[in-house]
């Protein structure tokens, strides 16, 4: 039997791997000891049924100087003389790196490998070499998951978790504004490819008023424009785009996204994601949608390509007239002008599916 083989969402046979390119949904590469090697990239025709997206695309139909409250998010902190080397054992990211970065991008995983919960992490300032401090915004609805999980994993580290009620989470969207004792900055997951249009902050409610200062702001207290951004960009966030306990790390672009350290040493949950990242198979990632209407979409309805009627994803989260899909790579760019539909509830309602222009470079 051939065997088939992925490399960045694209299947080809081992047979066919020493051809250096392949029509549409081709790869680049050579075959090394019977297995792919990391030099493969996608090459796809231009032709293809998948909206490739531009920055100015995403961005341009947003206010400039927008502020977004999301309430959605709760803050904990964790401080203690062990906080630092706890959560270097609990996230996929490199903690000790934070002294260089404003914000951090992470994930907290089970012992299989799966998603507990993203997270985004800023070390205080009141805190010190001997008792570390750091604040923690993660997704409200799982704010007891948490609770449980570090007390499970805490044993005897000298450490402290606490709700910070006094603190909320912030973005900031097409703004270089920088507010007085707002802690945060670029949005690490993209910060290096968006030219700093989204950033991400946590703050103090005592100086909520802020952006009230200046005329020029936007504030949408609801997030609900943050929210419209993201799934445009193809960024899961929460519970409901990584189910916790369920959702597969690479598979919500953690890699992609700035959100892991191949150079640290170990951390819980690290062996499946290392494995998965080290041989180069991720069959399914978090995309974009669009559609004309939402009316009849759900999470969990199917995505299906319209040629051959299987199903090629699952809606997670949405709004308005997008959605964030968990899509099979192969299925989605296997067919030049493919068209697709999202089968819900007896409805078929056409959609087309985006690539996020921070996919750039690593589908070149």
């Amino acid at each position: 039997m051939m065997m088939l083989r992925q490399v960045v969402g694209c299947w080809c046979s081992s047979s066919s791997l020493v051809a250096a390119s392949v029509a549409s949904g081709g790869v680049d590469g050579y075959l090394r000891r019977g297995r792919i090697h990391k030099r493969f990239a996608v090459t796809r025709s231009n032709d293809s049924g998948i909206v490739r997206d531009s920055m100015e695309d995403v961005f341009g139909g947003f206010n400039n100087n927008l502020v977004s409250f999301l309430p959605n998010r709760v803050v904990f902190s964790l401080s203690g003389k062990d906080a630092t080397t706890f959560l270097q054992g609990v996230t996929t990211n490199n903690i000790s790196e934070i002294e260089n970065e404003p914000i951090m991008y992470t994930m907290l995983l089970s012992g299989k490998g799966r998603t507990v919960c993203d997270a985004f992490v800023v070390k205080k300032e009141t805190g010190t070499v001997e008792n570390p401090s750091y604040l923690i915004d993660i997704d409200k609805e799982l704010s007891d998951t948490i609770r449980k999980y570090i007390k499970w994993y805490k044993l005897r580290s000298k450490i402290v978790l606490q709700e910070e009620p006094n603190y909320e989470v912030v973005a900031t969207i097409n703004s270089n504004i920088v507010f007085s004792g707002w802690k945060g900055g670029k949005d690490p997951r993209i910060a290096a490819l968006d030219e700093g249009r989204l950033s991400r902050f946590i703050v103090d409610k005592s100086q909520k008023d802020n952006e009230r200062s200046n005329d020029d702001v936007t504030v949408d207290y609801m997030g609900e424009e943050y929210k419209r951004l993201r799934i445009k960009l193809g960024l899961g966030e929460g519970d409901m785009d990584h189910p916790s306990g369920k959702a597969i790390p690479l598979h919500c672009n953690l890699d992609w996204l700035h959100g892991v350290s191949w150079s640290k040493g170990c951390y819980i949950g690290q062996e499946l994601t290392a494995r998965s990242h080290h041989q180069g198979v991720v069959r399914r990632r978090i995309m974009p949608i669009s559609f004309q209407s939402n009316d009849f979409i759900e999470s969990g309805a199917e995505v299906r390509s319209a040629s051959d009627d299987k199903e090629i994803g699952t809606i997670l989260s949405k709004f308005d007239e997008g959605a964030l899909a968990l899509m099979r790579l192969s299925n989605v760019f296997r067919h030049k002008d493919a068209s697709f539909y999202v089968h819900c509830n007896g409805h078929a309602i056409p959609c087309q599916i985006h690539e996020p222009f921070w996919w750039k470079q690593h589908s070149q």
